[in-house]
């Protein structure tokens, strides 16, 4: 199994975050998803994603060749 190029975390019934956790992952957030943009949110290195498009982006990082690791928030601390 390779190891995970991105880590999403469910913090709560609405809200993930997403982790680039490669050097490509990190390429592929700072040209998609760059910091300072208005378009999107960040707390700390992670994006914060809505729910409701986890799946979709899962879907599409899947399909773009990226390994992809799902988690809740109990499970991080633990």
């Amino acid at each position: 199994m390779q190891p995970a190029d991105f880590s999403f975390v469910e913090t709560s019934s609405n809200i993930s975050l997403m982790f680039a956790l490669t050097e490509a992952a990190k390429e592929f957030m700072s040209e998609n998803f760059p910091k300072g943009s208005f378009d999107y949110q960040f707390w700390g290195d992670a994006l914060v994603v809505e729910n409701r498009y986890v799946i979709p982006l899962v879907e599409a990082l899947y399909e773009g060749g990226y390994q992809i690791r799902l988690s809740s928030e109990e499970e991080v601390v633990q």
